[in-house]
């Protein structure tokens, strides 16, 4: 019997298939496709695959499967949205399990019929983003800053290894997991703790035009108890013939940031706060009921960068990238919590991207902070390597946890401060 066929048996016709170029990067249409029932068709797909030497993808809904360096002699695409659904819910302990596969909308819409939430407010959430996917990519979202990093969200995990056995990681090993882009195990449950839900939310948007507007924003607003649920700032790029004019490193006439504040309590609470900060942090201030447009989301790009910035030196680290990139790079992401998302646009050139990885690691080192790749060309991929501090322990994890480099060949956990 064939590939396709022994899935056939296992999974049924209808959930097997020649897999397609859009089921991952790099793909050829030799590899098989598969979407297992449960954790058991999923283990039998892995024996299988461990026993003929076949290589394994494990995906979800794919809105970040091109994050990270693409998969290489991929033979069987792991589809894990069927591995969906709400396993385990404690309202009193504050815990849910649920299936890989779960799409995180759909969870945070249950919750909210129960009072409760997870603190976790992914990019591409609103687009099936799943609980497996996010945790592989490590994301997080406007509200890291009142739930933290996530595995700090992360009670436990429920796994497969390569040959198809059952595990289980809680606590601090759970992290592990955070970040691992399938390359350490295909994921089969996740349990998140969650926290009480608040009755109203508010938004104040204030506009910053030099990287010593924000910081002393931002740290007017660490003074102010005024219920602040995150703190996200977007700087959107100059348009090509703006970015050719000659400027002063102290301001950027085009390219104001702006800074929007979400701020939780009781409707009036939040209401009143709300107003509150308005007449605090002066300038062009204004109060919301919903938040900006760009809020939670990807800026627009070619290439993809996540940095981890210390909040004292985002005016630094954004001068540089103005002026490593021409000022054509969307910057957007926490300014309170320094984790920033970086896109260029399509039409640099790969060895210039690498340039822009390299400086901006370079003026981050002596800072304490990182720079990912985390969407670009291979060329990218490969020559950032060089220049990744964390890579030597990405790939002990490896090692350790699939040392057979069956799982997502050609891929290395994330190692960046996003999951940690």
């Amino acid at each position: 019997m064939g590939l396709l066929a022994d899935l056939v048996d296992m999974c049924g016709p209808a959930h097997v298939r020649a897999a397609l170029p859009a089921d991952a990067p790099g793909l050829t249409a030799a590899a098989a496709h598969v979407a297992p029932a449960d954790p058991g068709q999923l283990a039998a797909v892995l024996r299988l695959a461990y026993r003929d030497g076949w290589t394994v993808l494990p995906r979800g809904a794919g809105t970040t499967l091109d994050w990270g360096p693409p998969p290489s002699d991929v033979d069987i695409v792991v589809d894990l949205r069927r591995l969906a659904g709400v396993r385990a819910h404690d309202p009193g302990g504050l815990e849910v399990t649920v299936g890989a596969g779960t799409p995180l909308r759909d969870l945070t819409a249950r919750l909210a019929a129960t009072g409760q939430r997870l603190t976790l407010d992914p990019p591409y959430l609103a687009d099936g983003a799943t609980a497996g996917g996010v945790l592989a990519t490590g994301a997080t979202g406007p509200l890291r800053l009142r739930g933290g990093p996530l595995p700090a969200l992360v009670r436990g995990v429920e796994y497969l290894t390569v040959d198809g056995s059952p595990q289980r990681l809680v606590g601090d090993d759970a992290a592990d997991l955070c970040g691992s882009l399938g390359a350490l195990g295909v994921l089969t449950a996740v349990t998140f703790a969650l926290a009480p839900r608040p009755p109203e939310a508010r938004y104040v948007l204030r506009s910053v035009r030099s990287p010593a507007e924000l910081i002393e924003l931002m740290a007017l607003l660490d003074t102010i108890p005024l219920g602040i649920a995150a703190i996200e700032a977007d700087w959107p790029p100059l348009d090509p013939v703006s970015a050719r004019v000659p400027r002063q490193r102290t301001t950027e006439p085009g390219r104001a940031a702006t800074v929007a504040v979400r701020i939780e309590g009781t409707a009036r609470a939040a209401l009143q706060l709300s107003r509150t900060a308005v007449t605090l942090i002066g300038g062009d201030a204004e109060a919301r009921a919903e938040p900006p447009g760009w809020w939670g989301r990807v800026p627009a790009g070619h290439t993809l960068l996540r940095l981890d910035v210390p909040v004292s030196a985002l005016g630094a680290v954004n001068l540089v990238l103005r002026d490593v990139t021409g000022g054509v790079a969307a910057v957007r992401g926490s300014a309170a919590t320094g984790v920033v998302l970086v896109a260029l646009p399509e039409g640099f050139a790969d060895e210039r991207v690498v340039g822009v990885v390299e400086t901006v690691r370079h003026t981050l080192l002596a800072r304490g902070g990182l720079c990912t790749v985390l969407r670009a060309s291979p060329l990218v991929h490969a020559a950032a390597r060089a220049t990744d501090r964390g890579i030597a322990d990405a790939a002990r994890l490896k090692e350790r946890y699939d040392p057979s480099g069956r799982l997502a060949p050609g891929r290395l956990p994330l190692s960046d401060a996003e999951s940690s």
